[in-house]
Formats: C-alpha cells, structure tokens, sequence
C-alpha cells in the first residue's frame, strides 16, 4: 500500500537578515548597517499531502531567553503541485533584530526589540523536465525518493520561475535615521523572475537535490518620509537537500535554502537574505 502522507518534524534554524549602505560620489562607503536577528532555534512540523504541503515553524524561547535579547520568529510556507508548474507561498515574521557596524568589524550597536519585518510571496515554478517532482513539490518529492529506482540514479532539469515578494520593516528607531531614505516604516515590493536548474541524485537510501536560480527583479520601495522608488535588483535563491531512509517509512534529513535580492534605493544599497538551514526525522503514514 502507497502511503498518501509524509509528515517531518525538526528543528529550524531560520534568519533574515537586512543590510542597508550608503556611498558617496566617489564611491566610498559612509555606512554600512546590519540588522541581524539571533533566533534561538524554531520546532517545524511539515504535512506533505498529495495535493498541499503545509509547514510551520514556530519559535522554541523561554521567559530568561528573550529577556537576553533573542529574536522572535514565526515561518509558514505552503506549496503544491499541479501539472508541472509548482505554486508556493511563505508568510514570515521577525521581532527583534541586533544592529552591527559593518565598517568597524562587525561592532554591535545594541539589540533593537521593537523593530519587526513582516515577509510574504510566493512563486511559480516551471520543470521543463515532464513529471519532474523536485522538493517544492513536497508530497510527490517524498513519493518519488521512496520509490526511486537505481537506474533512475540522475535526474536534472532547467527551471524558469516568477515571484513576487513583500518585505515591510516597522520600527527603525531614531539612530536609523543617518540612513537618508531609510526611516521608521520602510516597504519593499519585487517582482523577479529566475533560471535556474536542479539536479538529484538518488543512491539506495541516499538523496541528495540541489537547486540555484537567478535573475532580474524591479523593486518597488517606499517609506514614510519619501515617495516611492523603482530600482531594478538580483534575485537569486540556491537551496539543497540531503536525505537518507533509516527504514521505508522513516527517514532524516538536512536541508537548506538561502533567498537573496540585492538593489538600491535612491542612494542606499539595500540588501535582503532569508536563510533557512532545518535538521528533521520524517515518516510516511
């Protein structure tokens, strides 16, 4: 009998980072700022269901934890898969950000407690390989790994993406301030598209898949002491996965991804990763 859901649970380690730098006329950097929140560590539950994958990450912080400075995060993400064009969709949001001085080494500047970013998108993948079941796929990833064959060893193909992505920071606090456009509330909208490809490699009770994309994106940012601005940015987004069967219906893994768009606004650079590093034990039902 086919088993119908795979369901993961784990430990995520997620991160946002924002980087915002200002340069002169003669292209020397002024200043160079680092938001950089320090999670403890999120308990994720994945449920991979023929039709939908659900997955969630919720923060593992105790009273004496966050009294010390961590950082609050929620991560939920939903995907699935219809024909071969793959939808997802991410919903993250972070409390509590270390400032950093990138100029001097890294200094830090203190903890910020109130300053938030609330994160959503999604995109639209296209496998030019038929019947390609990669990780976004979820369910049928899972299925295919569990049924692969040694003669099906390799599997690779191109993929082409799009994606629209929200980022809104609220709180910067008045020592944000020497970064010129940069103040209080700030939002960032993107539209990009990616190519890219992925490869898998399937080994008895070993898998491994890996994933790169890039491409051109046209942000939209504003905050609430200046108007709008378009600037064209990079997104690319490199993601892998590492699996093995400790039986048929049990198995670990390891998998990371990293999402980064890189532009500027007027006269700030401004920078965005995501990055989400997660170790989990599944089992199929």
């Amino acid at each position: 009998m086919r088993a119908e859901i795979f369901v993961t649970t784990g430990i995520q380690l997620p991160k946002e980072q924002l980087r915002f730098a200002t340069v002169d006329g003669a292209g020397n950097t002024n200043q160079d700022l680092l938001l950089d929140p320090n999670p403890k560590k999120n308990l994720n539950i994945s449920v991979h269901h023929p039709k939908l994958s659900i997955s969630a990450g919720l923060p593992i912080v105790d009273r004496d934890e966050k009294a010390k400075g961590n950082s609050q995060v929620l991560d939920f993400r939903f995907k699935s898969k219809f024909g071969d064009i793959l939808p997802d969709f991410y919903f993250l949001k972070y409390k509590g950000f270390e400032i950093k001085d990138e100029l001097d080494g890294q200094r830090s500047l203190g903890f910020l407690t109130n300053v938030e970013t609330l994160h959503f998108g999604g995109n639209l993948t296209y496998f030019t390989e038929k019947n390609f079941n990669s990780l976004p796929s979820g369910h049928a990833f899972y299925k295919d790994w569990q049924e692969a064959r040694p003669e099906k060893e390799v599997n690779t193909s191109w993929t082409l993406s799009a994606g629209i992505d929200h980022l809104k920071v609220y709180g910067l606090p008045d020592q944000q301030r020497a970064l010129s456009q940069l103040r209080g509330n700030s939002d960032f909208q993107t539209l990009s598209f990616r190519g890219g490809g992925v490869l898998q490699y399937f080994r008895k009770a070993f898998v491994f898949e890996g994933t790169f994309a890039a491409g051109p994106g046209l942000m939209r940012s504003e905050t609430q002491n200046t108007l709008e601005n378009y600037s064209f940015v990079i997104n690319a987004n490199i993601g892998f996965f590492v699996g093995v069967k400790v039986r048929d219906d049990l198995f670990l893994s390891l998998l990371g991804d990293i999402q980064a768009i890189n532009g500027q606004v007027e006269s700030t650079q401004f920078s965005n990763n995501l990055v989400n590093i997660e170790v989990a034990l599944g089992k199929s039902f």
